[in-house]
């Protein structure tokens, strides 16, 4: 029994040898995921330009949507670009996170934040379309709330990021 026990003691302070060049792969996937946190940032402050004017107007008719519906196109078009940036920054982080996939819970951490991508991603297509369909008679309303729904989403994956995936890659990997 007590060699049994020895021989567990040893595969656990064995799983926590962490060599050179996995805390430099820790500290890359560190970075790019504090990188997401800015873009999300970034891609928030973005949707400002659409969410401010809109949430202060008292209406907007869709005669001034149609109007404006060329810098609606490249508005949208921008959307793409800060969520494929997100995305692309994500694919790393996670490339860098496989190394630790034994460890179940970077598993789950891996997981939840994959789900969090993946639901973002859900909230920007429905935005998209929203953008899309500027000759509805509640287009103003439907932009607000789709943007706040997108907003919200963000939050949770910056949460996610700094609570929980960055803080266990310091606490217990670096």
């Amino acid at each position: 029994m007590h060699m049994m026990l020895n021989k567990i003691a040893e595969t656990i302070e064995m799983s926590c040898d962490i060599s050179e060049d996995e805390k430099q792969q820790a500290e890359m996937a560190s970075k790019l995921f504090s990188s997401i946190v800015s873009s999300l940032d970034y891609a928030k402050k973005h949707l400002d330009i659409i969410y401010i004017p809109f949430k202060k107007a008292d209406s907007i008719s869709p005669e001034a949507v149609t109007e404006y519906r060329g810098a609606i196109h490249r508005f949208k078009e921008q959307i793409k670009r800060n969520f494929n940036k997100i995305k692309f920054i994500a694919l790393q982080a996670l490339k860098k996170l496989k190394l630790f996939s034994s460890d179940t819970h970077i598993l789950g951490l891996v997981n939840a934040f994959r789900d969090s991508i993946t639901d973002i991603e859900s909230q920007i297509n429905v935005l998209l379309d929203v953008l899309s369909d500027f000759k509805s008679p509640d287009f103003k309303s439907n932009v607000i709330a789709s943007v706040e729904d997108v907003r919200r989403e963000c939050f949770e994956v910056e949460k996610l990021i700094n609570d929980r995936i960055i803080d266990y890659i310091d606490t217990n990997i670096l």
